[in-house]
């Protein structure tokens, strides 16, 4: 998911936030959940990485069947949590506290819009081997069971 503001401006990444909800390179059994945010090299949430976790996907692996990957946003509690889930179980949890509230504001005070995205090669598959090789295989596509946002009301 990609803060709102970005669009139209595309000068504004990192500061206004991106949730990457699943991220998974070269056909690895690993998931990754990432909270971008602040200014880029550096800063307060460590970018160009991010502030991210990892884990293996239960029973199947990631590329040989489908999962439930989720983001749970939690505004309910004095600190406010975002975490990162796959099949059910959490793996990742980013606190409000882990930056400084300017930060935190301008990452998240705000709309955000779903991106699903096939990306071949940059850096971060190059941080795993590489882009495209003798062993990739086109004309593959991702497919999507289902996307679905759920709001509670309090």
């Amino acid at each position: 998911m990609l803060g709102a503001p970005y669009r139209g401006n595309y000068q504004n990444w990192p500061v206004v936030g991106e949730l990457d909800i699943m991220e998974n390179t070269q056909g690895q059994n690993t998931v990754f959940g990432t909270m971008h945010c602040g200014t880029s090299p550096g800063g307060p949430c460590n970018e160009n990485s991010g502030i991210g976790g990892t884990t293996t996907c239960p029973g199947t692996a990631c590329n040989a069947g489908f999962h439930t990957y989720a983001l749970e946003w939690d505004r309910s509690a004095a600190t406010e949590e975002i975490r990162f889930s796959v099949d059910g179980t959490a793996y990742h949890t980013v606190k409000e506290c882990q930056v400084d509230a300017t930060t935190w504001k301008n990452a998240t005070d705000h709309g955000f819009f779903l991106i699903l995205n096939v990306a071949m090669g940059g850096a971060f598959p190059n941080a795993f081997g590489g882009g495209p090789d003798a062993a990739t295989q086109p004309g593959r596509p991702m497919v999507v069971d289902h996307v679905r946002v759920l709001e509670s009301v309090s």
